[in-house]
């Protein structure tokens, strides 16, 4: 059976070919077009991509599995409060946001339509469910989707055996924690969808002052939980909610201007709050599955998944023996979630768990000889990169990293990434400040070996993907200086010689020229810009910057 998952026209288009109950090609529509978010778009390209990487065409495919039942929005959002008082006064406001819905339903029906391919729609949590736990290793365990919003329910506690996955419990909009956190990143003057990052990283500088304000937005019940809506559900989330004031003001005072440094003895401590609740309310979600299930095994996913200091503190959370967040939590890992979910449903049969993240596209190394004769670098052939580019960064240099498929989710896992020397503290201003150019408080992130995980991590807990911030050990806080956060933690990236030969040859061979067995990693793109995807992206990007040099394929590129 061959599957074509997809997700679009919201925000965060990708595409997933699943033939057999195994991932064949997955892509983020961002990437291919250079739009970030891709909003409002279909994922044209990425479809293309994956057809072709399988050697398939429309006609090949069984159906196509969408990630959003439009139906089920279009007979529950007017019901909703602040929605349903703002439609009554503006009915206009209706007619538009249900033209909206119903244009987007019929692109997608129209689509199947014309490339003859049968149109299944996959409820949005039920996706995030089986990218959380159809991707795991597990037989059986405890799953939480926990995102903004879906059609009708912004969280789902479920549980998972075999193929099934079965429902516990729901929290029914607008009670959601995914939107207070985007309510409050929009607030302190960051970007939706991009800057909670930035305020998850922002709340490390603070302390937990404004617990008793989140506790009354946000509060744990027997089921779940519930919120006050009006204090932070309005325009700053939902742009057209025009009448609906924005509430964290009567806490707070007026909404922030973006500043560069926003540590100023208050907002930081609004995001330690923020992040404070958050980890509060995960751990309250995890404490009712356990009670119902009794299973040690956790999984995650849904866009409050890719926070990863919340999923930290979950998995040292005391009933949890394991932990799987997959790389791509947030809403484009929907696309393999659906083609899961519509593969086990009609064959019965469980797809076979995600082995590693490197399922996007690649370019051989003619293509990238090609690329750079194009725009005239200069450049070498390199029999051992790995070597190579060892040397250069126990050399102190930084180095754009450019191999083999891309990788999938939004953190860089070293097939598109940028790469320096984790033990220099001073290696984190150079490259926020040569390469990067984004705020200097903000952390990277380290990839270590795995053989070398207990000496800078003091859990066995498995972290392939940059989704957990790990503490780390004294040994950690010396040798990833550069690559850890204001608090001790690290978002840690594990790499095994399976899931990725040339990545963990080049931490291999740094370690034993340096004796540090990890690399600070951040990925390969500009602030606001998507991750790069082709050889001209990554030379573009090498020459607008201050990186040392450039590895891309078995070539060397040097200033």
């Amino acid at each position: 059976m061959i599957v074509l998952g997809v997700t679009g026209l919201f925000h965060d288009a990708s595409a997933a070919l699943v033939r057999d109950g195994e991932l064949v090609a997955y892509a983020e529509e961002e990437r291919l077009i250079r739009q970030k978010h891709a909003h409002g778009k279909f994922p044209h390209r990425a479809i293309r991509f994956c057809l072709r990487q399988a050697g398939v065409d429309f006609r090949d495919l069984d159906a196509l599995a969408f990630y959003f039942d439009c139906a089920r929005s279009l007979c529950d959002d007017w019901k909703v409060e602040p929605f349903f008082s703002h439609f009554q006064r503006h009915p206009h406001d209706l007619l538009s946001y249900f033209r909206n819905l119903q244009a987007i339903r019929s692109y997608v029906e129209t689509f199947a339509k014309t490339v003859g391919v049968r149109l299944e729609v996959i409820d949005h949590h039920d996706c995030h469910l089986a990218t959380a736990f159809l991707c795991s290793p597990f037989e059986k365990a405890n799953i939480l989707s926990l995102d903004a919003r879906g059609e009708a329910v912004t969280a789902i506690l479920a549980k998972g055996e075999g193929t099934q996955i079965t429902h516990l419990a729901e929290i029914p909009m607008p009670h959601s924690l995914g939107m207070l956190y985007s309510a409050v990143t929009h607030f302190l003057g960051f970007t939706f969808l991009d800057g909670e990052g930035s305020v998850m990283g922002l709340a490390s500088y603070g302390e937990d002052r404004f617990a008793e304000v989140f506790d009354h937005i946000v509060t744990p019940t027997p089921e779940g939980f519930v919120t006050r809506p009006y204090d932070y559900w309005s325009q700053a989330v939902v742009g057209w909610l025009s009448e609906v004031p924005v509430g964290l003001s009567r806490f707070f005072g007026q909404p922030r201007a973006y500043r560069r440094n926003p540590i100023n003895g208050t907002d930081e401590h609004i995001a330690a709050s923020l992040q404070a609740v958050t980890e509060r309310i995960g751990a309250h979600l995890f404490d009712l599955l356990f009670e119902q299930t009794g299973w040690h095994d956790f999984c995650l996913a849904g866009g409050v998944g890719l926070n990863a200091k919340m999923n930290g503190e979950l998995a040292a959370h005391p009933a949890v023996q394991r932990l799987y967040v997959p790389p791509a939590a947030n809403d484009p890992g929907c696309a393999i979630g659906a083609a899961f979910a519509l593969y086990a449903r009609e064959t019965g049969n469980r797809p076979h768990p995600l082995p590693h993240a490197y399922f996007g596209p690649e370019w051989s190394n003619q293509d990238i000889k090609t690329a750079l004769e194009e725009t005239g670098v200069s450049y070498e052939a390199c029999s051992d990169v790995t070597t190579r580019g060892a040397e250069l960064l126990a050399d102190g240099n930084i180095l754009g990293w450019f191999q083999g498929r891309m990788e999938m989710g939004p953190r860089a896992l070293g097939n598109r990434s940028i790469l320096a020397n984790p033990g220099d503290t001073a290696m984190k201003d150079r490259v926020n400040n040569r390469v990067k150019h984004r705020e200097d408080w903000r952390p990277f992130g380290p990839s270590v070996v795995v053989e070398q995980r207990e000496r800078y991590f003091p859990t066995s807990i498995s972290a392939p993907y940059m989704t957990m911030a790990l503490p780390t050990t004294p040994a950690g806080r010396r040798d990833l200086s550069a690559a850890m956060h204001v608090d001790a933690t690290a978002r840690a990236q594990v790499v095994t010689p399976e899931a990725n030969p040339r990545y963990h040859a080049l931490i291999t061979e740094f370690g034993r020229l340096t004796g540090i067995h990890g690399l600070l990693n951040t990925s390969f793109n500009l602030k606001g810009d998507p991750i790069v995807n082709t050889p001209h992206d990554a030379i573009a990007m090498f020459q607008q910057t201050g990186m040392d040099h450039l590895v891309i394929g078995d070539f060397l590129v040097s200033r």
